[in-house]
C-alpha cells in the first residue's frame, strides 16, 4: 500500500494492483476546513490514481453540520458521481447519530437526481469491508437495489 495523504484527522492509502483507495478518519473533532479538505483530497485522489475500488472507514467520521449539507451537494457528490467505481465499502460511524447524519445526506443527494453509483456496502468493522472489498467484483456480491 501507498501512503497518499497524512494528516492527524485522515489518513489514505492506494493498492495500485487493485485500484483501491483506503481512507480512515482519525478524529471526530475536527473543524470545517479539515473535514472539506479530507474529502476533497479523497476525490482528487481516487481521481488521479483512477480508482476502482474504495474502503471508507467512517469510525470516526465528523459531524455533518447543516453548512456541510448544502457543500456536500453542491461540490462533493457531484463529482463523486463522475469516479470510475465499482465498488465501495464502508466501515460505518460508530456514533449512531453521525450514521443517520450520513443516511441522510445521502437520501437527500438521491431525491436531487444525483446518481451514487454504485451501490455501497455498509459494515461495522474494517476486517469486514477489507475481505469484501479486495474480492474480484461477482454478481453475488452485488447489494440489492433501492
Amino acid at each position: 500500500m501507498i501512503k497518499l495523504y497524512d494528516q492527524p484527522f485522515l489518513h489514505m492509502h492506494y493498492d495500485q494492483h487493485l485500484r483501491l483507495l483506503e481512507s480512515e478518519w482519525l478524529n471526530e473533532n475536527v473543524g470545517v476546513e479539515q473535514f472539506r479538505e479530507g474529502l476533497w483530497q479523497s476525490l482528487l485522489m481516487a481521481e488521479r490514481y483512477q480508482v476502482q475500488a474504495w474502503l471508507s472507514d467512517l469510525r470516526r467520521l465528523p459531524a455533518l453540520l447543516p453548512t456541510e449539507h448544502a457543500w456536500l451537494h453542491q461540490q462533493y457528490f457531484p463529482r463523486y458521481q463522475e469516479l470510475p467505481l465499482h465498488k465501495v465499502a464502508v466501515v460505518k460511524p460508530a456514533n449512531a447519530v453521525r450514521h443517520e447524519q450520513l443516511q441522510t445526506a445521502l437520501r437527500t443527494a438521491r431525491s436531487k437526481g444525483l446518481m451514487l453509483q454504485p451501490h455501497v456496502m455498509y459494515f461495522d468493522g474494517v476486517e469486514e469491508a477489507r475481505r469484501w472489498v479486495r474480492q474480484p467484483l461477482v454478481s453475488m456480491q452485488l447489494p440489492p437495489r433501492d
